[in-house]
């Protein structure tokens, strides 16, 4: 789902989304009822090669033993804040700190009877790491359902950004399980 919403944001941008099926085939046709229309296309064919020059297109089966997971951050981006409270102003969530601290609690305390949220602040664990920002990552893992790489090994781009290829934002969408015996 997080690449066809990647294309709907490209397709948008381009144009590509504009017209009907008369103008397309009028456009297959040569006939030169909308000039923006060849524009879009022609765009198009310019960023799948360039996606193509760049290596972008690497996600899917991976060569290789099976691994139970791995994660690759890409590159990471050097204008945001370090600290969690001035990034959180930044970000628009002033309560970043906190939130931090409430989730260390509920890490660090599965079987307690009351949630991080209702724990007194200064009961939390503190934090005062340094936080950096990136904008994509690569998880490779085991798909024993989906055998596609050597060993049933797969991988997936999962990006945030503001600026994809400088044009639109782009932000996957991420499933997290909580509950994994669920």
């Amino acid at each position: 789902m997080d690449k066809l919403a990647a294309l709907h944001v490209d397709f948008t941008e381009w144009q590509m989304l504009n017209g009907t099926c008369l103008s397309e085939m009028a456009l297959a046709l040569n006939l030169d009822l909308n000039p923006s229309l060849r524009l879009a296309e022609e765009a198009a064919a310019a960023h799948k090669a360039n996606c193509q020059a760049k290596g972008d297109d690497d996600d899917g089966a991976v060569p290789g033993p099976t691994v139970l997971s791995y994660r690759s951050w890409q590159q990471q981006f050097r204008k945001h804040a370090h600290l969690a409270e001035p990034l959180g102003v930044e970000i628009g969530q002033p309560h970043l700190l906190e939130l931090i601290h409430r989730f260390l609690y509920d890490q660090q305390n599965p079987e307690s009877d009351l949630p991080g949220l209702e724990v007194p602040l200064n009961e939390c664990p503190a934090f005062k790491e340094k936080v950096f920002v990136f904008y994509s990552a690569a998880a490779t893992y085991y798909a024993p359902s989906d055998p596609l790489g050597a060993g049933g090994m797969h991988r997936e781009h999962i990006r945030a950004t503001p600026l994809w290829w400088g044009t639109a934002p782009r932000f996957d969408c991420v499933f997290v399980n909580r509950y994994p015996d669920f």
